[in-house]
């Protein structure tokens, strides 16, 4: 029986980059899961010996555009996985809403 941690993160964190930002955090922190939007939020399982790293490294390094309003973490039974992967978010009824200032803050996106 492997422990993880399930990291719900609330707030405004669609739509932002937001699951590529874990990726990268998770990955460099050697861990293992995954992260996925859903009606909540963001949703990530994960596990491994920096684990607990994670909900800091969130709060303290998100991309410009999150607003964070909550993150909540439990403790978990990890089904076995060899890599962190973003999931395809669910058809679950997610409400989004993408910052007033999102087409502005990449110009270069808009070229």
């Amino acid at each position: 029986m492997k422990m993880g941690l399930q990291i719900r993160v609330r707030g405004q964190v669609q739509g932002v980059g937001f699951r590529p930002f874990v990726w990268r955090e998770a990955r460099s922190l050697g861990l293992v899961g995954d992260v996925k939007n859903d009606k909540e939020g963001v949703l990530i399982h994960v596990s491994g010996n920096a684990m607990h790293d994670l909900p800091d490294a969130i709060r303290t390094s998100a991309p410009p555009l999150c607003e964070i309003h909550g993150i909540e973490v439990t403790e978990m039974v990890c089904a076995p996985s060899d890599q962190f992967r973003i999931l395809v978010s669910g058809d679950e009824g997610a409400e989004t809403s993408c910052p007033p200032d999102a087409p502005f803050a990449r110009p270069a996106l808009m070229r």
